[in-house]
């Protein structure tokens, strides 16, 4: 069974952070404070301990599910003035 992994990339942009940020997380992970790599492939569970650590504004596009755009309302077009033609009198 094959797991969805994500890049530093990704996450930041998923979690709207820069990429430095989330790397700076990460490192104070034991697992990811070798202090060498930068390169990271990331689960869900990665992404879920990150978000821990950020403002509850920060990751609520992340936590939440982005809400069905809104239909657009239909518009009446302008009425149309018809030209006024003046008629020959004899």
């Amino acid at each position: 069974m094959a797991t969805e992994s994500m890049t530093t990339k990704d996450v930041a942009a998923k979690l709207n952070i820069t990429g430095k940020q989330l790397r700076r997380i990460l490192r104070s992970f034991d697992r990811y404070a070798d202090g060498k790599y930068t390169r990271y492939q990331l689960g869900k569970r990665d992404v879920e301990q990150v978000a821990k650590y950020l403002k509850p504004e920060q990751v609520a596009k992340y936590l939440k599910p982005e809400p069905a755009p809104k239909k657009a309302k239909k518009t009446t077009p302008p009425p149309v003035e018809t030209p006024v033609t003046e008629t020959a009198t004899a």
